[in-house]
């Protein structure tokens, strides 16, 4: 009810935002230990293109469309509204990972630039740790996290040894997962108390 007292447009505004505000926190969950498994995957591109916004694990890209569809689903917005800022949010993706030097000058003040978002993936794990916004970079300069000083020509990739093709890494999480498990049920077994 309250979001249809209000134009559309600023309601798909509001929406761009607030969604771009839950993807920002959501991509910083990705980059800790409990989660980076299953995001590595997109980071493990060392040629950085608009396929590279399409690399993605099964499990980072269910858990991305859960926690942004629901989050703004559970703020009572309406669907066309929902539909529309994955639309934006998938297409715009898709752009700032270009290989394109692209800064936006001073709009990238306020707008994720390709050169922005290149800079997040960098090899790099200190600096990588930037730039977790996808539309809005406003986020990143709130949380300090902006970091583009210039156009960005570092090597790319991951650390990780996800290993080659596309098997090993859709893979890799539950090797991760197992590598934790194994040990403590092999202790736990050995100690019986």
């Amino acid at each position: 009810q309250t979001w249809a007292a209000l134009p559309g447009v600023l309601v798909a505004f509001i929406a761009l935002l607030l969604g771009d505000f839950v993807a920002y926190w959501r991509h910083r969950l990705e980059h800790t230990a409990a989660l980076w498994p299953s995001h590595v995957m997109h980071h493990s591109d060392t040629a950085m293109t608009w396929t590279t916004g399409l690399r993605f694990h099964p499990i980072n890209r269910l858990t991305t469309s859960l926690i942004h569809t629901t989050l703004l689903a559970l703020l009572g917005l309406p669907t066309w509204v929902l539909v529309l800022n994955n639309l934006v949010r998938h297409h715009y993706g898709l752009f700032i990972h270009m290989d394109l030097p692209w800064t936006y000058g001073p709009f990238g003040r306020i707008f994720v630039s390709p050169a922005m978002h290149r800079w997040h993936h960098i090899r790099d794990a200190n600096s990588a740790g930037v730039n977790f916004a996808t539309l809005f970079s406003v986020f990143d300069q709130a949380f300090g996290t902006f970091h583009v000083p210039g156009p960005c020509n570092v090597p790319l990739g991951a650390r990780d040894n996800v290993g080659p093709g596309l098997l090993a890494q859709l893979f890799w999480p539950f090797q991760v997962v197992w590598r934790t498990v194994a040990p403590a049920r092999r202790a736990a077994t050995s100690n019986p108390d």
